[in-house]
C-alpha cells in the first residue's frame, strides 16, 4: 500500500461539481456588462453555462441557482449598500498555517465585510454546531483579510440555491469576529492538526489517505473490478440500485445530493416510520417488545421522532417483529445496529460503504439482519427478496472479504426480515459458504460494472420519473423510454424501481 495515491478522471473534474460553478458564475456576474435586464442576463448565462462546461444534467439547477443568488444579491445591497467583491476564497496566515473560507468575500466603501456561504438546499434558519464553528472562521477571515481601510462591520451570510433565501449569521465588529473564532472555530482548527485518529465517513472516498489507512476494513476484490475506474471515490448498495435504476438520477440525487422533492409514497413514508422505531429500540441492545407499544389510540408522543400518523402507520409492522425480535434470543449479544461499515477495495480503488440494520452474535455466530417492509409477501419469497435487495449480496462479500475475519468469526450468515401487514417473513445466507459467495460476487460485480468507469450518465426515462426525488432538474424527466437499449452504453434500463431509503 506504500505509495498510494488518489486516481483522478482523465479530465480533471468531469464529475459536475455544480455549487463550484454556481459560485464561480456568481463572482464572474459582478464584473459582467449587459445584464442589466433579464435577456441580457439568461443569454450571458446560458454562455457561462457553456464555458465552464456544465454537464447537461445539472444545467437547470446551475441556472436557476445563479439567478437566485443574483437576485438575493440584489436585496442585499438595501440592507448594507453598495458593495464590491473583494476576493474568492480568501485566505489569512502564514504559508504553513493558511486559514481559508470557500466562498465570496465583499466589502462596501464604509469598512463592511460581508462573506456568504452558498447552500445547495435550504438555509439554517437553526445553526448546528458545525454551522456555528464554520460561521467563527469565516467571520475571523473576512475580519482580518488584507484592507486598505478600517473594518467596522463583519457580516457572515447563507444564501440558499433553491429558493434565493437568506440569513445572517453573524453580524459584529471585528473585536466580535476575533473573540467568537477564538472561543468557537480556534479549539476545533488545533484538534484537527493534532488529531492522529481517523474516523471513517462518507468522504473516505475522497480522501488521500485512504488507500493506507487503517481504519478502513481491507476488503480487496469485493467490488469484483480489476483495474481503476472513473476515479477513486466510495459507494453503498443502495447508491448502486440508484444507478442501474438510473444513472442520471444517481449523479443528481447521490453523487451531487441536489435538492429534492419532498413528497415520498406512501411505501417510503411507511418503511421510514417503521426503520425509526426499530433503530431507537435496537441501538442499545434493547429486545422490542409488546409492552414497549401502545396502541395507537392511546399514542401520546411516546416517540418523539414519529407524529401520531406515522406511529399508527407503522404500528401492525412494529407488532410482528416484536413478537419475534432477534435480541429477546437468550444469549444474543449486540455488536452494533446502524453502524456504518467502511471497507476498501485495493483492486478497484474504491471505498465501500454500508449501514446493516442490526449486527449480533448466537451461538459463536455472526448475524447480520436487515428489515424491509411491503404492502404484501413477496410471491416469489426467498429468491425474489435476494434478487430486489442487492444489500444481501453486499454483505455476503463484505463478510467473506475482510469482515468475518476481522470479528475472528467462521461462521456467519446474512438475515432478511420482511414485514408484511399480516405476516413476517425472515429467510437467511450462509454467508461463507463458497456457492453463496460466489453468487454474491457475480451479483456485486455486475452491479458495479457500468458504474465503476461511467463518465456520461444517461437517464433511463420511464414511469419511474414520476416519483425520482430529483426530477424537478432532470432536463429528461417527461420522456419516455420503455425499456429500451441505451445508445450509448449498450445496457439496458432497470424496469423495477428500487425502494426508497432506507428501505
Amino acid at each position: 500500500m506504500n505509495g498510494w495515491s488518489r486516481s483522478f478522471p482523465s479530465k480533471w473534474g468531469a464529475q459536475p461539481f455544480p455549487l463550484g460553478d454556481v459560485y464561480h458564475i456568481v463572482c464572474d456576474s459582478h464584473g459582467a456588462d449587459d445584464i442589466d435586464d433579464w435577456d441580457g442576463l439568461t443569454g450571458w448565462l446560458d454562455k457561462k453555462l457553456d464555458e465552464v462546461g456544465a454537464h447537461r444534467l445539472v444545467r437547470p439547477f446551475i441556472k436557476h441557482a445563479v439567478l437566485n443568488i443574483i437576485d438575493a444579491h440584489e436585496s442585499l445591497l438595501h440592507d448594507v449598500g453598495p458593495l464590491s467583491l473583494l476576493a474568492r476564497d480568501p485566505e489569512i496566515g502564514p504559508p504553513d498555517k493558511i486559514l481559508t473560507v470557500w466562498g465570496p468575500l465583499y466589502e462596501s466603501d464604509n469598512g463592511t465585510r460581508e462573506i456568504r456561504r452558498l447552500r445547495v438546499g435550504p438555509v439554517h434558519e437553526m445553526p448546528n454546531d458545525d454551522d456555528r464553528k464554520w460561521t467563527a472562521a469565516a467571520a475571523y477571515v473576512a475580519a482580518n483579510y488584507k484592507s486598505c481601510q478600517h473594518i467596522t462591520r463583519v457580516r457572515v451570510l447563507e444564501v440558499s440555491c433553491l429558493n434565493g433565501e437568506c440569513v445572517v449569521q453573524f453580524d459584529g465588529g471585528p473585536e466580535e469576529a476575533k473573540q467568537l473564532y477564538a472561543a468557537i472555530a480556534q479549539p476545533r482548527a488545533h484538534e484537527i492538526i493534532n488529531s492522529d485518529e481517523a474516523t471513517p465517513c462518507r468522504s473516505c472516498g475522497d480522501c488521500k489517505a485512504a488507500g493506507t489507512c487503517e481504519a478502513l476494513l481491507p476488503v480487496d476484490g469485493m467490488l469484483g473490478q480489476n483495474k481503476r475506474g472513473f476515479k477513486s471515490r466510495s459507494v453503498s448498495p443502495r447508491e448502486l440500485e440508484e444507478y442501474m435504476a438510473c444513472p442520471g438520477r444517481w449523479l443528481l440525487n447521490s453523487a451531487l445530493n441536489l435538492p429534492k422533492d419532498e413528497d415520498v409514497g406512501s411505501a417510503a413514508a411507511r418503511g421510514l416510520a417503521v426503520h425509526k422505531w426499530l433503530r431507537w429500540s435496537h441501538l442499545e441492545g434493547n429486545a422490542c417488545s409488546l409492552s414497549s407499544l401502545p396502541p395507537p389510540e392511546e399514542y401520546d408522543d411516546e416517540f418523539p421522532f414519529l407524529s401520531a400518523q406515522e406511529y399508527e402507520t407503522a404500528y401492525p409492522y412494529l407488532l410482528l417483529h416484536a413478537n419475534d425480535c432477534p435480541l429477546q434470543i437468550p444469549g444474543v449479544e449486540l455488536v452494533h445496529a446502524e453502524k456504518d461499515i467502511y471497507g476498501f477495495d485495493r483492486s478497484s480503488q474504491v471505498v465501500t460503504a454500508t449501514r446493516p440494520d442490526l449486527v449480533y452474535m448466537l451461538d459463536n455466530e455472526l448475524r447480520i439482519r436487515e428489515f424491509k417492509t411491503a404492502a404484501a409477501p413477496y410471491s416469489g419469497g426467498r429468491n425474489e427478496a435476494y434478487d430486489r435487495h442487492l444489500q444481501i449480496p453486499f454483505l455476503i462479500s463484505y463478510i467473506a472479504r475482510g469482515f468475518a475475519a476481522q470479528l475472528d468469526v467462521e461462521s456467519a450468515v446474512v438475515e432478511l426480515e420482511l414485514i408484511a401487514p399480516e405476516e413476517r417473513l425472515l429467510w437467511s445466507w450462509d454467508a461463507l459458504d463458497p456457492a453463496i459467495v460466489s453468487m454474491a460476487a457475480g451479483n456485486v460485480r455486475r452491479a458495479v460494472d457500468n458504474w465503476h468507469t461511467d463518465d456520461i450518465w444517461n437517464t433511463y426515462p420511464g414511469p419511474h420519473c414520476g416519483w425520482c426525488p430529483v426530477r424537478h432538474w432532470c432536463p429528461d424527466n417527461g420522456k419516455t423510454m420503455n425499456n429500451a437499449e441505451n445508445s450509448e452504453t449498450g445496457e439496458k434500463s432497470v424496469s423495477n424501481e428500487i425502494d426508497p431509503p432506507p428501505f
